[in-house]
C-alpha cells in the first residue's frame, strides 16, 4: 500500500478519503482500503519524511508527497506497477463475472483458438488475426447493442 498511496500523492496532495476512494475507482469498486488500513501507512511514510500534512478544508488533514517522497517513489516502478496490475485484475474481473454467458464463452473460444496455434504465427496470419480482433474490438466499443457490432 504504501507505493500505491506514494504514486497518488505524487500526482496531487491529497485527503484520506480522496485516497481511500482513488484506490476504490482503480478495482472498479472492487477492493476499497478501510481508513483503519490508510493512515497508519501515512503516518508511517509522514514520519520517514516521504509525505507532509497540513490542515485542509473542515479540519481535515491533506497529504503531499516529499522531495525525498518522490525519490523514494522513483525506485519503486516495479513495485508499483505490480500492485497496479493487480488491482486492474480486480477490475476486469469484475467486469468479466458481469458478462452475459454467451460473451465470456466467446472470448473464452478466442483464446482457446489464439492459445492453439502456440507460437507458429506467419507474418501474413498475424496481420489478419490481428485485424479482425481489432475490427470486432471497434465495433463493440462504438456501439455495443448494434446488428453491426457483433
Amino acid at each position: 500500500m504504501p507505493v500505491l498511496l506514494m504514486s497518488l500523492l505524487a500526482a496531487a496532495p491529497q485527503h484520506g478519503y480522496e485516497l481511500i476512494r482513488a484506490i476504490e475507482a482503480l478495482s472498479d469498486g472492487t477492493y476499497c482500503p478501510s481508513a483503519g488500513s490508510v493512515y497508519p501507512v501515512l503516518a508511517r511514510l509522514g514520519r520517514d519524511g516521504l509525505i507532509r500534512s497540513q490542515p485542509g478544508a473542515a479540519a481535515r488533514k491533506c497529504f503531499a508527497a516529499t522531495d525525498a517522497g518522490l525519490a523514494w517513489l522513483a525506485g519503486r516502478e516495479a513495485e508499483l506497477a505490480g500492485v497496479r496490475a493487480k488491482l486492474a485484475s480486480l477490475a476486469r474481473a469484475k467486469v468479466r463475472a458481469q458478462l452475459p454467458a454467451e460473451v465470456g464463452e466467446a472470448m473464452e473460444a478466442l483464446k482457446a483458438a489464439l492459445f492453439a496455434l502456440r507460437g507458429r504465427w506467419g507474418e501474413e496470419q498475424a496481420r489478419r488475426v490481428s485485424g479482425e480482433i481489432l475490427r470486432a474490438a471497434r465495433a463493440v466499443a462504438a456501439d455495443p447493442f448494434s446488428e453491426e457490432s457483433c
